[in-house]
């Protein structure tokens, strides 16, 4: 009985098998009820803390390679170029007509901050990686569909019958859930979903045993 818990919860584990796949095996591999769905939901919600610890790591990634950037030096303006003011040609003879320095007016240099912040933020907009990139498949488009219907709730009560709780999961952090509100949601849903199908996958199973058992007295008795 142990091996086939452990089989079944690294099966509830894995991505795509799910406990969709896994509890109706498993009622039917003769596995008690009880532990098997303790199993499963155990499985599938630890498998969630690799894609939480994932995010996390790219997330902190992102952030330092932003810190980094923004850090450098800027690189608009050659490094030889004044910075204070711009001189125009010295004074032909007379002093009274020679021109004087023209220094950088409050525009100028109002309209050299918009254009460096303008620059940086193209360049922070081409790191964000946006779900609907990333989730191009006919899967992803499932969770984008039912994120923008539906929101974090919808997503978690529906991953496992549309796409899996782990590319769900994923879906839901890159489109601004919390971990905290992500691991809540689909752990509920995990465990609902798990009773659910245990009480349904044990009722089915003892329907077709006494079919069975009357099919066979039946035929049986002729």
């Amino acid at each position: 009985m142990l091996a086939e818990l452990i089989i079944a919860m690294l099966l509830a584990a894995t991505p795509w098998v799910e406990l969709l796949v896994v509890v109706p095996l498993g009622i039917g591999w003769g596995i008690a009820p009880i532990p098997l769905a303790i199993a499963v939901i155990i499985g599938n919600t630890v498998s969630l803390l690799p894609v939480l610890w994932l995010y996390t790591r790219w997330r902190d990634w992102r952030a330092a390679r932003k810190a980094r950037r923004e850090n450098e030096p800027s690189d608009h303006r050659p490094a030889d170029a004044p910075t204070n003011a711009i001189a125009r040609p010295d004074p032909v003879s007379d002093s009274e007509t020679s021109p004087t320095p023209v220094l950088d007016s409050p525009a100028a240099s109002n309209d050299a901050a918009v254009e460096e912040a303008a620059d940086d933020a193209v360049r922070d907009d081409s790191e964000i990686v946006a779900p609907q990139e990333e989730f191009s498949t006919r899967r992803g488009a499932r969770v984008r569909r039912l994120w923008q219907k539906y929101g974090l709730p919808g997503v978690a009560f529906l991953a496992p019958l549309v796409t899996g709780v782990h590319l769900a999961a994923g879906f839901a952090l890159l489109a601004g859930a919390t971990r905290r509100d992500v691991f809540l949601w689909f752990t509920t849903s995990i465990i609902l979903w798990t009773i659910g199908l245990t009480v349904v996958s044990a009722l089915g199973m003892e329907g077709l045993r006494l079919l069975w058992e009357s099919l066979r007295l039946y035929f049986g008795s002729e």
